[in-house]
């Protein structure tokens, strides 16, 4: 079961490890969500250097280490190794982390929303983490009527 609520992230120390195209989408969305966010990875997308350059992110070239850990408010684990997400996620939890594993939702803290934001209201939308074509099309079909 899940309770559906939005995080105030002004501010916030977010951490995504890993640096391909999924974790490209959740720092847009961290940005978005006003959070401070630092990325790990030995590679990274055009698009994140990009934002580097506008001092939107933080980028360390470098493998996860546990120091990465510290005074972080959540993280998300987008590598494209599982046993690595898992590992990081589990470090994340004992030390009270809210954490987000993209390779293996069953031991999230949180799952992302589908997001839609117009003249200040937010619609979000989700399917905790199960039906993502399906929350894509609900989405696209609330955009042709707002």
């Amino acid at each position: 079961m899940t309770y559906p609520i939005q995080l105030l992230l002004s501010n916030k120390e977010c951490l995504v490890v890993g640096g391909g195209k999924i974790a490209t989408r959740k720092v847009k969305n961290l940005i978005n969500g006003g959070g401070k966010v630092t990325v790990i990875s030995p590679t990274f997308t055009k698009m994140l250097i990009n934002l580097k350059n506008k001092n939107k992110v933080k980028l360390i070239k470098d493998k996860f280490k546990l120091k990465y850990l510290k005074n972080k408010f959540l993280v998300i684990a987008a590598t494209d190794n599982k046993k690595l997400n898992e590992f990081i996620c589990k470090k994340a939890k004992k030390i009270h982390i809210l954490s987000n594993n993209v390779s293996l939702k069953k031991y999230n803290d949180f799952f992302d929303m589908s997001v839609i934001r117009k003249k200040g209201i937010t619609i979000t939308i989700s399917s905790d983490g199960k039906k993502i074509k399906k929350v894509k099309e609900i989405k696209n079909r609330i955009l042709r009527v707002i």
